[in-house]
């Protein structure tokens, strides 16, 4: 066998060898594109499900303080009390210390509200919450706070406020609440 001829037949087996080695580079890449693939939906079903679970410690937060604040309202006759004077006869009916424990209640509910708002934005609500509960809750406590000098640092929830809170129901508010109210007394007798 001359050189030429010897020099071929390594050509072909280095061809025949780079070839196969190929094979075995597009099946190696294979299984870690698929071992990619695999790793990627796991990471993403994780995802999810941190999601899902941070809604619901959301939600779960949520329900909480609602229950707590209610809970608080219905266990104390006397902050019961200067909501309805409040709502009947307005701000001048109420002493100093019932108008600081009616403000500190209210100033409750709207930082409570400015973080309900804020938990939504970052997406640990349900969608629709800030249409929902949000808004409707600024447009019935709004113009109370408004009249309580009440505002947010969040420059966001603070135009949302300042965009739903008018003025002017709380006349129709206190006139609902007064009649409903004395509904509830004519109930009671």
């Amino acid at each position: 066998m001359s050189w030429i001829e010897a020099t071929a037949v390594l050509g072909n087996i280095g061809e025949f060898i780079g070839a196969i080695a190929v094979v075995f580079t597009l099946v190696y890449l294979t299984i870690q594109v698929r071992h990619g693939k695999e790793s990627l939906d796991a990471n993403t079903s994780a995802l999810e499900e941190q999601q899902r679970l941070a809604r619901a410690q959301a939600y779960l937060s949520r329900a909480s303080s609602a229950r707590e604040q209610n809970l608080r309202l219905a266990e104390s006759p006397d902050l019961s009390g200067i909501i309805v004077r409040y709502h009947t006869e307005g701000v001048e009916a109420l002493t100093p210390p019932e108008y600081l424990r009616f403000e500190a209640y209210q100033r409750a509910l709207f930082i409570e509200l400015d973080n309900l708002h804020f938990q939504a934005a970052q997406g640990y609500m349900e969608e629709g919450f800030i249409d929902n509960y949000v808004i409707s809750s600024i447009r019935f406590w709004g113009p109370v706070w408004r009249q309580l000098g009440l505002s947010s640092t969040r420059s966001d929830f603070q135009l949302l406020f300042e965009s739903n809170a008018g003025n002017d129901d709380l006349q129709n508010i206190n006139k609902a609440l007064t009649e409903k109210f004395a509904k509830l007394r004519k109930e009671d007798t």
